[in-house]
Formats: C-alpha cells, structure tokens, sequence
C-alpha cells in the first residue's frame, strides 16, 4: 500500500483523528535512518515523534527524520506542523514522490519506539519509506501499536493471520482487496494443499 495512511485512519475512525506530538528536536539519525537517507550519522536531522490516535485510543507510533538540509526554501515551513499530520501535508504535494516501502516485524525497542508508548519487548509490524519533496528526501517510519483496531472499512481491515510455528496470531494491516482474495484470513485452503505436496515431496 503506496497511499496516504492518515486519510485511511481519519476515515478507520469515523473522523475521529487526532495526533499527539510527542517530541520535535535536532538530532542526529538512528544508523539505519542514516543508511535509509544515504548520510552519515553525524548528519544534523530534525527528529519528530508523534501518536496518531483514532477514536482517542492510540494507533500509530511515527518517526519522521529531516535533514536539516532538507528543511530549506518552503519545506522549511514542515517545522511548523504542530498537531497537523505530516502525511497529509506530503500527499497534498504536488512535488512529493516516495521511494519503497519497507516493512518490518520487529519488538518495539529495535524499532525506536519509546518505552512510555509501548512495552519495549511488544512484537509490532512497521513500514518506512524515503519521501522527496522538491528532492529533498525525508523518513517517515510508522509503527502499529498493539492497540490499533480500526473499525470496518473499505479502506482498512485487519486480518489474523495463523502462524503456528511462531506462537500466538499477529495481526497484520493490509490493503484490500488483494489479501482478501487470496484468502490469507482463511488459509485453510494453502494448508489442505500444502501438506499433500509437502509429503509426496518427501517421499
């Protein structure tokens, strides 16, 4: 999913979105934000860290990294967010492009989410993507916290998905309607065939 995710969660909560700045200062990037940005990590960066609440209850943890080189002529203006959300001022830009996503299954702390929003051991999915407006490139990194459940929508589902070899069923955002057609909520259908050909393989 290449899409806007604050215009997915504004509709998941029935209007009911809001974002909590939780810190905004200069520093310098994680390694891997480094390497993502193709600098150093003593390249000087703005660091912002925000929630993104649906419904009042906390969703969505984000990492923004701006290089301070990044944040010249009218991009400047993106220090200045306040409680607005840096996803819809970067799809209402006509100049953005977004390079791939990443996604990532990881615990809370290796993804550089703090301890007071989440148990540093949690098990969260994740996805980060360099974005460019005017060519100046920016990460952006959103973590899905334990307490994301949207309501149903068209746009926004979540699907458990049984992993019997790794314990208990995590759940995963997709995007409909292609996960859904290939019945990754229901699986039953790829393990009824699954171990046929796994044993005739064997023998």
């Amino acid at each position: 999913d290449r899409g806007s995710l604050t215009s997915r969660l504004v509709k998941a909560s029935g209007n009911r979105f809001s974002v909590k700045v939780l810190s905004q200062r200069e520093d310098v990037p994680l390694a891997t934000e480094a390497q993502a940005l193709n600098i150093t990590v003593q390249t000087p960066v703005l660091v912002r860290q925000v929630i993104l609440y649906g419904d009042h209850i906390p969703w969505v943890f984000a990492r923004s990294i701006m290089p301070l080189t990044t944040l010249t002529g009218r991009v400047a203006e993106l220090r200045n967010l306040d409680n607005q959300p840096l996803g819809a001022r970067l799809f209402s830009d006509s100049s953005m492009s977004r390079e791939t996503v990443e996604v990532a299954y990881f615990n809370a702390q290796e993804l550089a989410v703090p301890i007071g929003v989440s148990n540093s051991n949690a098990m969260l999915w994740g996805r980060r993507s360099v974005f460019r407006l005017d060519q100046k490139p920016l990460l952006v990194s959103e973590i899905f916290l334990s307490t994301f459940e949207p309501n149903r929508s068209d746009d926004i589902r979540l699907i458990r998905i049984h992993m019997p070899t790794f314990g208990e069923p995590r759940t995963l955002l997709v995007s409909n309607p292609w996960l859904r057609l290939v019945r990754m909520d229901r699986p039953i259908g790829v393990y009824l065939l699954m171990w046929p050909t796994l044993w005739a393989l064997a023998l």
